[in-house]
């Protein structure tokens, strides 16, 4: 479920202005829906193993598309690697403000691998 509106999501994905990109907004707002809705029927683990889950594939999916767009992290524009920043950096302070969710680890160096 969250899976496919993650993907519809970073699927329209643009590095442009303004940041945070309305995809970013979307997929944090997703995440917090999803959040609220299992907070009072799954235990912390659970929901920390689901959003560790979720995390994963978000990555996978902001790679292909930074790969699809063409966007290298040391060869476009320096501003597009900057916007990417902001953005993730948007999303990194979304997760940590969910209280189960702030000890997950947001490294997004592998989108760059």
């Amino acid at each position: 479920m969250i899976d496919d509106k993650l993907a519809e999501s970073i699927s329209v994905y643009e590095v442009k202005a303004p940041v945070p990109s309305q995809s970013f907004r979307s997929i944090c707002s997703q995440i917090e829906k999803v959040y609220q809705l299992l907070i009072d029927l799954l235990p912390e683990t659970s929901i920390k193993k689901l959003f560790i889950q979720v995390d994963d594939k978000f990555k996978t999916r902001l790679k292909n598309r930074l790969l699809q767009l063409k966007v290298p992290r040391d060869g476009g524009p320096q501003y597009a690697e900057q916007m990417i920043f902001q953005d993730m950096t948007f999303y990194e302070k979304q997760l940590k403000n969910l209280p189960y969710l702030n000890g997950i680890s947001t490294n997004f160096q592998d989108i760059w691998n």
